[in-house]
C-alpha cells in the first residue's frame, strides 16, 4: 500500500496489481515517525487510514 505525499504525483496505472494507492487525506506524517512509534508500542491508529492501520497490525 502506498500513502500519497504532498507535491508528489503517483500514476496508479503504473503500479503492479499487488500494490494499492491509499485514497485518503494527506497528512504531514513521515514514515520514520510511524516506524518509531510502532517500535515503541505507541498507538498510531489516528495517524493512519483504517486500512493501512489494519495492515500494519498484522
Amino acid at each position: 500500500m502506498i500513502y500519497p505525499r504532498p507535491n508528489f504525483t503517483i500514476d496508479p496505472t503504473t503500479l503492479p496489481p499487488s500494490v494499492q494507492l491509499a485514497d485518503t487525506p494527506l497528512l504531514e506524517v513521515s514514515s520514520t515517525f510511524i516506524r518509531q512509534a510502532l517500535a515503541e508500542g505507541r498507538d498510531i491508529r489516528y495517524f493512519l487510514h483504517p486500512a493501512v492501520y489494519e495492515r500494519l497490525k498484522k
